[in-house]
C-alpha cells in the first residue's frame, strides 16, 4: 500500500488519490482495505504512524553512557543509533520522500514531536530524575537536534540521496558536539558509524 501511495503521488495531488486508485494500483481488493482501514484519511494516520514506530523500533537501542554521578561510573539510556536510523531512511525512502511532501503536515509535526519527546525522556534518564532534568533548560536543544536531524533526512531525500547515509550521518555527527546541546546530543549514538 505504501508504495502505491509514493507511485500515486509522483503524478497526483494527494486529494486526486482515492480509495479505488490506491487499491487499484495495490492490487488489493477494497473490500481488503476496508478491514484495515476507516477511509483513506486512516490509511493516511496509520501509515504516518507505523513508519514512525518502525524507524525508531530499528534505530532506537539501550547503551551505555559515561556518568560520573552514578555509582558504576555509566548509565544505561535508550539512544538512537543513526547509522540504524538513517539506513531505515535510506531503505524507506520513497515512502519518506512522499510522506516529508507539504500534503502530509501531520507527519512533519508527528515525527518531530517524537524525536523531542525521545530527547527529553533521554535527558531525564541520563540526568537521574525529572528534578535534575530542567524542561526549560533543555527546550531549545531539543527543539534544535530534532529539527536539524529531520531537516538534514528532508533535504538529503529531496536531493535524491546524494550522499551516502553512513556519510551523512558522520557529518551530522561532527556537528553534534556544539557546547549548549552537548548532553540531549548523547541521544544519538555514534558509536557504528565508521570513519
Amino acid at each position: 500500500m505504501r508504495q502505491a501511495l509514493s507511485a500515486l503521488l509522483e503524478d497526483h495531488q494527494l486529494k486526486e488519490v482515492s480509495v479505488q486508485t490506491l487499491t487499484k494500483t495495490a492490487q488489493i481488493t477494497r473490500g481488503t482495505f476496508y478491514l484495515h482501514y476507516k477511509d483513506k484519511a486512516d490509511f493516511l494516520l496509520q501509515t504516518e504512524k507505523q513508519v514512525i514506530n518502525e524507524w525508531f523500533e530499528q534505530a532506537e537501542m539501550v547503551t551505555v553512557i559515561a556518568d560520573t554521578d552514578s555509582a558504576d561510573g555509566v548509565t544505561r539510556v535508550v539512544g538512537f543509533d543513526l547509522n540504524a536510523g538513517l539506513q531505515f531512511a535510506d531503505q524507506h525512502h520513497r515512502i519518506l520522500a512522499t510522506l516529508f511532501d507539504t500534503q502530509f503536515p501531520q507527519f512533519r509535526k508527528m515525527l518531530l514531536a517524537t524525536l523531542i519527546q525521545k530527547l527529553y525522556q533521554f535527558g531525564m534518564t541520563f540526568e537521574g530524575n525529572q528534578q535534575n532534568f530542567h524542561m526549560t533548560e533543555n527546550e531549545i536543544p531539543a527543539s534544535y537536534l530534532a529539527s536539524a536531524f529531520m531537516g538534514m533526512v528532508m533535504q538529503w531525500l529531496a536531493d535524491d540521496r546524494r550522499f551516502g547515509y553512513e556519510h551523512l550521518g558522520r557529518s551530522f555527527a561532527k556537528l553534534l558536539p556544539s557546547q549548549e546541546a552537548t548532553r540531549l546530543s548523547q541521544w544519538f549514538l555514534t558509536a557504528s558509524l565508521k570513519a
